[in-house]
């Protein structure tokens, strides 16, 4: 599992770096179901975002994104809001 964490580093960020597997989740929506993993790497760069793959590129904490949600400059996903009170990722 750890290699899709990595690829996906590689292709949408161009960082090779170990990624450590966190979790897997099933999120079921009116229109379909997505299957979710979530990994975790440390880096310091360089990072590239790939255009293709991603639109916007920023590093924050989890607190920080968390907060940018509740002021409204940023939207997390229902399956990040899932994912937090799973208790996968760090607050």
């Amino acid at each position: 599992m750890d290699n899709v964490g990595q690829r996906a580093l590689n292709e949408e960020v161009g960082a090779d770096l170990p990624a450590r597997f966190l979790g897997k989740f099933l999120f079921r929506y009116e229109t379909e179901n997505e299957w979710s993993a979530i990994f975790e790497a440390v880096g310091d760069g360089p990072f590239i975002r790939h255009s293709e793959e991603v639109s916007e590129l920023q590093f924050m904490t989890v607190e920080e994104a968390i907060a940018r949600d509740v002021e409204g400059d940023m939207i997390l996903a229902a399956s990040v809001h899932r994912i937090l009170r799973a208790g996968c990722l760090k607050k």
